[in-house]
């Protein structure tokens, strides 16, 4: 149809002209072409030429039938120059920066860019402000969206950058980099740089001075790195009053750093005695650290506020002396007012009480070893504190009173893990009214504070609480939602309180609850329920716990059958093998029943039916789990058969001839 060469050189130019970025890439045209001259836009004057100098040179060597291979070739170079990186064209930089002289309007820009994730266009707007603006914020949100994400080492890297643009860090820089650190502290490259950046702030010429906030940021990169040498040797420089003097947050991150190194690090070939030890150890750490929170706080130089109490609590829970637990009320009974319900252990209002006795410590002397002179007795350290007449120093020459610290759901599951340690049931209960009732300190327990709760009672074979807790304070709170693990601590309460002639009306009460409450039956719940039943060796009230299981069962054979009724996802096969063995300890108690007379006779026809069906069931199961597992092994053979295939290959032609 086109004969002329300049109708072809024309039309390719067109059809070409278009599907090319606007600017040319010297990466894919050379520059050797010379720009050839027509009518019409700059833009498309310089692709025309450049495009018209390519096909005059390749439609000599390319016949009319490659052309639309010449096409595609341009449409992936197209392709290839989006994919490595959309930049903005300049002009468009160029007309958002001129609304943007305000650093503060272009952090706010930037933070809404990078709010939908187009952090490419917020670098390159960043970089060409900083020739102009000092815009430190949006620096920072830059480097705040990179330790979000996880880029740690480019997030560095786009702080050198910040630095070599003449853009100078601001204290909140650091923070953002040091809290990144920490969050990512589990990189063997965290640590070094969180310290590197931080002893930089000490530099005469840094322009930032490191502050408390600095300090604790640091301190949580040592802690979550588990580098104890490091976390000692910043807060040994700390100063003891200023700017830079420990806050609650400093102790907080403290104590949690000398528990977790008691707990948590502990090595494989320590005997059970080292541990101890250690964590005795720790506690005595603690315990003097404490001594010099309490001063400060009297003094009026800090606050102390409710997680800097609980992680102290729980630094004395690790112990394995009754002192130790026995102090956490003191301790709460200190700072936050909180009166004791118990005496304390060791005088003689405590043995008038009629408290649980509590097993004595073994090892008593080695706390008197490891004291110094000087040093408070045990348990002093949470004398009550009288702050009538202490203030602390807020901004400026402003003070107020000190106040106790308010206590919340942390304090209650706090008390509640003291009282299960010393199995004091009676005492867990009144701090339980006490600091849930609305007209007290109106606290609402959350999930965790009911299942400590509930550990307690189980411990004190107490099923009737059990089940009046599940069925009046958590089935009627609207935050609270139920678990299978729930359930289990409440049936496993009566699998303890077994001696109790109501037991199995509590069992079956907390068994209708959760088939009401959770959409598949729990496995463990069910068998604990039956294994109960069986272990009462009561024939009556072993058929009844079966009729009871009747529902439950028939949704466990359609969970195993279709799937969860929640997520309709096969249920996983150690979860298969607890439904089968339950089935089958169905099938065990038929047989008892009818094997040694434990029923009416006219009634073995019944169950006999019934035990048909859950035997039938089990053999079709077990025959389904055959197949399925040697069809998975035959589908394991073909495939290694055909990587061997695909290794070696098929034997050439010539050679099978030659072997034949």
């Amino acid at each position: 149809m086109l004969n002329c060469k300049a109708c072809i050189h024309r039309c390719i130019r067109t059809i070409i002209a278009d599907i090319l970025p606007l600017r040319p890439s010297p990466r894919h045209f050379s520059p050797r072409f010379a720009p050839i001259r027509f009518s019409g836009s700059s833009t498309r004057r310089a692709y025309g030429s450049a495009t018209a100098a390519v096909v005059r040179k390749s439609a000599k060597h390319h016949p009319s039938e490659h052309r639309d291979r010449l096409v595609n070739q341009y449409e992936g170079q197209k392709a290839k120059a989006v994919a490595r990186g959309r930049q903005l064209p300049r002009t468009d930089l160029e007309k958002e920066l001129r609304y943007l002289k305000d650093p503060l309007k272009l952090g706010d820009h930037v933070r809404r860019i990078l709010r939908d994730d187009e952090e490419r266009k917020a670098l390159e707007i960043v970089r060409a402000a900083s020739k102009d603006v000092q815009c430190t914020v949006s620096w920072n949100h830059l480097m705040d969206y990179g330790m979000s994400k996880g880029r740690m080492n480019a997030t560095l890297k786009l702080y050198n950058e910040m630095k070599k643009r003449a853009q100078v860090p601001d204290a909140h820089t650091f923070t953002i980099l040091l809290r990144g650190l920490a969050q990512h502290a589990h990189y063997p490259q965290a640590l070094g740089k969180a310290l590197s950046l931080y002893h930089s702030m000490f530099t005469p010429n840094s322009p930032v001075k490191p502050s408390i906030i600095h300090t604790n940021a640091v301190l949580k990169v040592c802690t979550r790195a588990k580098d104890m040498d490091s976390l000692w040797g910043i807060a040994a420089k700390l100063p003891a009053r200023g700017l830079g003097a420990p806050d609650n947050l400093t102790f907080t991150t403290i104590l949690n750093a000398v528990r977790q190194n008691a707990t948590v690090q502990l090595e494989v070939s320590m005997s059970e005695e080292e541990k101890s030890r250690r964590r005795e150890k720790a506690i005595l750490e603690g315990r003097r650290m404490w001594d010099d929170i309490i001063g400060r706080w009297r003094a009026g130089d800090m606050w102390i506020d409710e997680e800097m109490v609980c992680a102290m609590g729980r630094l004395l829970l690790i112990g394995g002396r009754p002192r130790d637990w026995d102090d956490v009320l003191s301790l709460v009974e200190q700072t936050m007012a909180l009166p004791r319900l118990i005496p304390r252990l060791g005088t003689p209002a405590r043995d008038g009480a009629g408290a649980p006795q509590i097993a004595a410590p073994d090892n008593a002397i080695f706390e008197k070893e490891d004291r110094e002179d000087g040093e408070p007795e045990a348990g002093a350290e949470f004398n009550r504190v009288d702050i009538s007449k202490a203030v602390v120093r807020l901004k400026g020459s402003v003070t107020q009173p000190a106040a106790y610290a308010r206590p919340g759901r942390n304090t209650l599951s706090l008390v509640m893990e003291a009282c299960l340690k010393m199995r004091a049931k009676q005492t867990a209960q009144e701090y339980w009214s006490l600091l849930t009732d609305p007209q007290g300190y109106g606290i609402t327990p959350d999930r965790d504070n009911y299942h400590m709760y509930m550990r307690l009672l189980r411990l004190s074979r107490a099923s009737k609480e059990a089940i009046t807790l599940l069925r009046e304070e958590m089935a009627s709170s609207t935050n609270f939602t139920f678990l299978a693990k729930t359930f289990r601590i409440a049936m496993s309460t009566c699998v303890r309180d077994r001696n109790n002639p109501a037991v199995m009306t509590h069992a079956s009460q907390i068994l209708d609850l959760m088939q009401s409450k959770l959409p598949d039956p729990d496995v463990q719940t069910l068998t604990m329920y039956l294994s109960l039943a069986s272990s009462l060796n009561d024939g009556p009230v072993i058929a009844k716990a079966l009729a009871q299981l009747g529902p439950a069962t028939v949704n466990l054979k359609s969970m195993l059958s279709y799937g969860s009724a929640e997520t309709w996802d096969k249920v996983k096969s150690q979860e298969a093998k607890d439904a089968i063995e339950l089935i089958r300890m169905k099938v065990g108690c038929y047989d008892r029943l009818m094997n040694r007379g434990e029923v009416k006779r006219e009634d073995y026809g019944i169950y006999a039916k019934e035990r048909s069906k859950l035997a039938a069931f089990v053999t079709r199961w077990h025959r389904k789990e055959r197949a399925w597992k040697e069809m998975k092994a035959e589908a394991r053979g073909r495939e290694r058969e055909g990587r061997i295939e695909g290794r070696y290959g098929d034997e050439p032609e010539g050679e099978a001839v030659a072997s034949a």
